[in-house]
């Protein structure tokens, strides 16, 4: 025990500690040990804006000191203790106001950021600092931003620009709407993409294809990430897709021309026959209009009760401030013919042998009579071969015609004719 005793005071002994630690060990009212000190690290805080945030103070000894609080960029006291010193309704403090000490601002803005500091009034001053950094959500800058666009097509490059400003600085994207591919140009390669980083978009020698709505996406991961719409016009004259240019019909029938036209501006579609324009109110037509896509329109002329008196050829002409086109298309009349087809029988009757002068015998097949094959014919009776060799000898006979059958052509047979009607 007493070598342990001994062992205890060596290593108290040559221990490496100050006098005034060893005197407050010795002493433990000693007021050495009573100065205030900080027992955490003021922590620096990050939030949106219109949120609340707290910074917390951990002191000890204290004593008859106090901690204040202090906007370090305008040395404006926030509080000290308990007490209010700022006008500011959205400050508050709390804590025990002994060892823990917590200031509040509540719905955060961007004049809120800033270096915030926890004082205790010694002498010299001890204090801390943090920061309050306000996370702002992108804002698109519409006074750097570009509007919507007015291009021509093969001639004019698209060039779009969009800035925007938040905390931390946003990034900026581009898709286009619909889902549609954005046309891009890299290292001298066109292709194809769903998005581009950057804040300018630029679309080398439109096509009106290209022609539609773009969109800025501003994020920084502080939500709502915002966008700005901006619209491409690709102007272009017009143009007619490829169609019909012959049709034929039969009388009482309704008949449909159409004509496709691409343009932007949209195209002005007029619709005539050997000169006539037709406006579609007249009692043989109508005309109907339908946009397919943003710059393709399809124009159809209706001809109700199609006559002869109809027959000729039409134009569709699509015109707009860039330029016009046109097509033709030749109306005919056509008659209307559905072939039917009939097998009639003509007479029965029974056959003599029939022979030339190479004594060569000839039977004709037997058949079954049958009003039509295309609905029976599993009636039909194909021919048989045994009957109609033609190498089969008949015997001499004084006449051309016999006065009675050959027992081998005792049976009757039907002889048809098939008749195709063609019906009107």
């Amino acid at each position: 025990m007493s070598s342990m005793i001994g062992r205890s005071i060596l290593l108290l002994f040559f221990s490496p500690i100050s006098t005034s630690t060893f005197m407050a060990m010795l002493d433990p009212e000693n007021p050495v040990d009573r100065t205030p000190r900080f027992t955490s690290v003021l922590s620096n805080v990050s939030a949106p804006t219109e949120r609340d945030v707290m910074f917390t103070c951990n002191v000890v000894n204290l004593g008859t000191f106090n901690v204040g609080w202090v906007e370090a960029d305008t040395k404006a006291i926030q509080a000290i203790g308990d007490q209010l010193i700022t006008h500011n309704p959205r400050v508050s403090v709390s804590g025990d106001m002994k060892t823990t000490f917590n200031l509040h601002i509540s719905s955060i803005s961007r004049e809120d950021a800033g270096q915030y500091m926890c004082q205790i009034n010694t002498d010299p001053m001890l204090f801390q600092s943090a920061w309050l950094h306000v996370q702002v959500p992108p804002d698109i800058d519409m006074s750097r931003t570009s509007g919507d666009l007015v291009t021509r097509e093969h001639d004019d490059t698209a060039r779009f620009t969009c800035r925007a400003q938040g905390i931390p600085t946003p990034e900026i994207r581009w898709k286009r709407e619909g889902g549609l591919r954005i046309r891009t140009r890299k290292d001298g390669t066109q292709r194809m993409v769903d998005e581009v980083e950057g804040y300018s978009l630029e679309i080398h020698r439109v096509r009106r294809e290209d022609m539609g709505a773009y969109l800025c996406i501003a994020s920084n991961d502080v939500p709502p990430a915002v966008s700005k719409r901006i619209y491409l016009h690709v102007q272009f004259p017009p143009s007619i897709l490829p169609g019909l240019s012959l049709m034929g019909s039969s009388t009482g029938r309704d008949v449909t021309l159409e004509c496709i036209v691409e343009s932007y501006p949209a195209a002005f579609i007029v619709w005539s026959i050997e000169e006539k324009i037709l406006h579609g109110e007249e009692a043989d037509y109508s005309v109907h209009e339908r946009g397919l896509t943003m710059y393709r329109l399809s124009s159809k002329l209706i001809i109700h009760n199609y006559s002869d008196r109809h027959s000729g050829t039409y134009r569709c002409q699509g015109t707009n401030s860039l330029g016009s086109a046109d097509s033709t298309i030749r109306v005919y009349t056509t008659e209307r013919r559905e072939p039917k087809y009939e097998i009639v029988l003509e007479k029965e009757f029974t056959p003599d042998i029939i022979q030339d002068n190479q004594s060569e015998q000839f039977l004709l097949p037997e058949w079954k009579s049958f009003s039509d094959p295309t609905q029976n014919p599993e009636k039909v009776k194909p021919v048989d071969k045994t009957r109609t060799n033609m190498n089969q000898r008949s015997q001499p006979s004084h006449s051309l015609f016999s006065s009675q059958p050959s027992s081998s052509a005792s049976n009757s047979f039907f002889l048809l004719f098939i008749v195709i009607h063609i019906m009107q």
